[in-house]
């Protein structure tokens, strides 16, 4: 990789997100990690102005080592879409996801990409542990923490992997392209690359500041809880074990945010 290239490409997917882009842009702009980094924003034909917001912040000075670019789907076409989009056009060696109404910790970046250079390939993808916000930003003083590694076999009855925290190389994100918006998309894509080997390295910090907002998935636990299951049922995994994994999960999920 040319020095002129970046290391890691950051992917947010936006959709009417004018009131948080720039808390979730300027908190990649701001990382300690010292290698270059580009963000790439992908607009999911927002309604609102968003765009603007980009445009504003991309004639803003930034860092050197820092770049900021903007792409627009012609039609809304669902997270996952957008996602995979902003892998395609990545030109970093690792990409790492970042919702546009979640934030991160300055030193985010450096801890995890350590984790690679440290581990090797045993390693498919690093996260985070997460605090909780309101929709406003404010902590909800609780932080969610995670194990330093899990396998695929420890990820069936729960997802420890939150998108928002998730970094990889950009060539397994490519070849497992998130799918499913109907489900969980992200968990599916973790799941299809741990299946093949080796394990997810978790940093027990609350690296990312995770928002609430009314409406998520995250917030309404019966969905969460079918979706899981649904998401399990693609993996090819069997309908009994699954509903056994959904049930833990539920169970899971209502320690994980009470």
């Amino acid at each position: 990789m040319n020095s002129t290239e970046p290391k890691v490409s950051v992917i947010i997917p936006a959709y009417n997100a004018v009131g948080f882009i720039r808390q979730a842009v300027c908190s990649v702009t701001d990382q300690t990690y010292p290698e270059m980094i580009e963000i790439l924003v992908v607009d999911d034909c927002s309604q609102d102005e968003t765009q603007q917001v980009v445009s504003d912040l991309m004639q803003e000075s930034g860092k050197e080592n820092r770049s900021l670019r903007y792409f627009r789907n012609d039609n809304n076409e669902g997270v996952a879409a957008t996602r995979n989009k902003g892998v395609k056009e990545a030109r970093g060696e690792y990409v790492a996801f970042l919702d546009c109404d979640d934030w991160w910790a300055p030193e985010k970046l450096e801890k995890q990409m350590a984790v690679f250079e440290e581990d090797g390939e045993d390693v498919r993808l690093c996260f985070t542990g997460r605090e909780l916000v309101d929709a406003d930003g404010n902590s909800l003083q609780k932080t969610i923490p995670v194990p330093a590694r899990v396998t695929f076999r420890e990820m069936l009855k729960t997802n420890y992997v939150t998108c928002s925290s998730a970094v990889l190389k950009r060539e397994m994100a490519l070849a497992h392209p998130m799918e499913h918006d109907e489900y969980c998309e992200d968990y599916i894509c973790w799941m299809q690359i741990l299946k093949e080997g080796g394990a997810a390295a978790g940093i027990n910090e609350p690296l990312v500041k995770y928002r609430m907002v009314k409406g998520s998935k995250s917030n309404n636990k019966r969905k969460a809880a079918s979706d899981h299951y649904h998401s399990l049922r693609i993996l090819g995994i069997g309908a009994v074990r699954a509903l056994f994994c959904m049930i833990s999960y539920a169970y899971n999920g209502v320690r994980k945010y009470t």
